[in-house]
């Protein structure tokens, strides 16, 4: 497989892990009201990420649409799309390399085209 396929590949993965959407663990201030027994910290959420294994499109309530993602209005977190691409691009590159090697014989990639064995010198 080669590496700008192997690219593409986990490009694709990592952008479509966005579908995997977990609460956490990053908190942020949820409206301008105070919470606790004393009223004087501010209230604090967990937010939404999406991404797989690391999430890197974060939810931010206060400027979109809580609890929904979308790239125009909630934050990217370039370093962890980062490394969801490297991870995706090493399970594509481990798999390409299995499925791609299996079928091949260095014996037989020797012997020429006709498939009978090379006369000996």
């Amino acid at each position: 497989m080669t590496a700008s396929r192997v690219l593409g590949v986990a490009v694709v993965l990592a952008v479509a892990s966005v579908a995997v959407q977990r609460v956490g663990p990053r908190v942020t201030v949820s409206g301008e009201g105070f919470c606790g027994a004393d009223a004087v910290a501010p209230c604090t959420v967990a937010t939404l990420g999406g991404g797989w294994p690391v999430a890197f499109l974060v939810d931010d309530p206060q400027i979109s649409v809580p609890n929904r993602l979308s790239v125009a209005e909630d934050d990217v977190r370039p370093w962890a799309l980062v490394l969801d691409v490297a991870f995706y691009g090493g399970l594509a590159w481990a798999v390409g390399k299995r499925a791609w090697g299996r079928g091949r014989n260095p014996q037989r990639a020797s012997r020429g085209t006709s498939g009978s064995p090379p006369l000996p010198p």
